[in-house]
């Protein structure tokens, strides 16, 4: 008889799985890399991806490229640069690939086709309202330090595409690891007007070094600081920060400064796997 397979134990090894895919659309991971990040055999995270998803993994996988390639070429890039970027190793192979992904020629949206004729894949959402329960915060000062990185936009229907942020930014990091070596940060700056995110993949910049090409600066304030850790898989830390402002935050009595939080990535964090202690940093006032 096949084992049950509990909703919790599908949703995380499905999580595990669209994080790593989006992480890694340069350069896209095998059905063998994503099970073993899942924890499961390839058959096993086959059956419950494709029930939650509605597509195999590596169909997704492949289907996500195409959509972030097809944006590519929409944004000016040549075909061959698109392929390339997407993780396809020929122009011929990336132009056979969107064929059957989209029925039409990537030259024929680089003539002006446009993306609104094509069937896009974006990035699933699981509409995971898990919270983690918390272990006490550390109350930390903290002064003022910038940081140089990627920055782009989000709402709470696509920050399923934050992974794919680090993916880009994974290259910069050499050129900033001096700094603070082994360790990221993931920046949040909020509008509390619009609720729109700005979330930023960086690195420590140290004081008076210049940002280095194809990065933005961005000073973090000083201050007061709720420091909490999040243990879980890297796909799951969205319930530890829904459980630090929906929960912890009402209850504890503190002001949030409004000033922008952040996760401090140590070195004994692995980025490969996902594993591995995340601090969120909460400024109060």
């Amino acid at each position: 008889m096949a084992a049950r397979i509990e909703k919790g134990d599908a949703m995380s090894m499905v999580a595990k799985t669209l994080w790593l895919i989006e992480t890694r659309l340069a350069a896209p991971p095998s059905l063998d890399e994503l099970a073993r990040v899942a924890g499961v055999s390839r058959f096993h995270l086959s059956r419950v991806f494709a029930a939650t998803v509605g597509r195999p993994p590596m169909a997704y996988c492949r289907a996500r490229r195409l959509t972030e390639a097809a944006r590519a070429l929409d944004l000016g890039l040549s075909v061959t640069e698109a392929g390339l970027a997407a993780g396809f190793e020929s122009p011929e192979g990336f132009s056979r690939a969107f064929r059957e992904e989209f029925g039409r020629a990537p030259s024929a949206l680089r003539a002006g086709g446009g993306l609104a004729a094509l069937a896009l894949t974006t990035v699933h959402s699981l509409k995971d309202q898990t919270m983690t329960t918390l272990a006490p915060p550390s109350m930390e000062t903290r002064g003022p330090f910038a940081v140089a990185g990627l920055r782009a936009s989000y709402t709470e229907e696509t920050a399923g595409e934050i992974p794919a942020l680090w993916g880009a930014f994974a290259p910069h990091l050499a050129a900033l690891d001096g700094a603070e070596p082994g360790v990221a940060y993931g920046v949040c700056i909020h509008d509390p007007e619009t609720g729109a995110m700005d979330y930023m993949a960086a690195a420590w910049l140290a004081e008076g070094a210049e940002t280095p090409n194809g990065l933005e600066t961005l000073r973090v304030p000083g201050g007061r600081y709720a420091v909490f850790t999040h243990e879980g898989h890297i796909s799951e830390i969205r319930r530890t920060t829904r459980a630090i402002f929906e929960d912890w935050l009402p209850r504890s009595g503190e002001t949030p400064a409004g000033t922008p939080d952040f996760e401090r990535y140590p070195p004994s964090f692995d980025p490969a796997s996902g594993t591995g202690p995340v601090e969120i940093w909460i400024p109060l006032r």
